[in-house]
């Protein structure tokens, strides 16, 4: 476990997926709800990020996306399918001796085949052996969709400004519109920032930005 002093906040590094801690002045006012039901904050900013994927303002965030995504799919073949994100991880504060934690990310990004597109990701950590399973939902700009399961591990990072390297394995379950009958997996890189962007109402919040690649069986021709 490390320790991690930066900007008033002393971070615990004890899980691949979050940052535990306390800042002494949170630099925003408001926090995305972590697990569970849609609250109203939660569901006002789906439909922030939903704007976003129709081709509307993306989030701003001040991290570097990682080109990994762009080394894959050479001459873009028929099943390639690659893209970057950047959004949030929110999670519960977590009390000492936790095991587990639940987190939900939402962000918004462009990639092959989805165009513009909005992502909710939802996993449950295990702290005893730093890997997380959960689902993730893919919504492109016309709100076709795809559904994956995610099983994941987590690592410290040397990127600047202090990171968590998570690595999953996506499978899909399940599409609608023109992904229907979509089948195969990606790997999904995401890189989640130490020092929180919020705490706040029992809530703490990190920027996060990653990327997918892989390659797809599609029912129809590349659109």
């Amino acid at each position: 476990m490390a320790n991690v002093s930066k900007r008033g906040c002393t971070v615990l590094v004890a899980f691949g997926w979050l940052a535990l801690g306390s800042c002494a002045s949170p630099s925003a006012p408001t926090a995305v709800p972590a697990g569970g039901g849609e609250s109203s904050q939660s569901a006002a900013q789906a439909a922030s990020l939903e704007v976003a994927a129709s081709g509307g303002q993306r989030p701003t965030i001040d991290l570097t996306v990682p080109s990994g995504a762009e080394d894959s799919c050479a001459n873009l073949s028929p099943g390639c399918f690659k893209g970057t994100f950047e959004g949030e991880d929110a999670h519960d504060v977590l009390p000492p001796g936790a095991t587990s934690v639940a987190i939900r990310t939402t962000a918004a990004g462009t990639g092959t085949r989805l165009g513009h597109f909005s992502l909710i990701r939802q996993i449950t950590g295990d702290l005893t052996n730093l890997s997380a399973t959960g689902s993730a939902h893919w919504v492109a700009a016309n709100h076709d969709s795809i559904d994956t399961t995610i099983d994941g591990t987590a690592e410290p990072s040397d990127r600047d400004g202090g990171s968590l390297k998570v690595t999953e394995t996506h499978i899909i379950t399940r599409g609608t519109g023109r992904f229907a009958g979509a089948r195969g997996h990606f790997e999904v890189v995401l890189f989640h920032k130490l020092e929180p962007s919020n705490v706040a109402d029992g809530v703490e919040s990190h920027d996060i930005t990653g990327s997918f690649q892989g390659t797809v069986a599609f029912p129809g021709p590349p659109r």
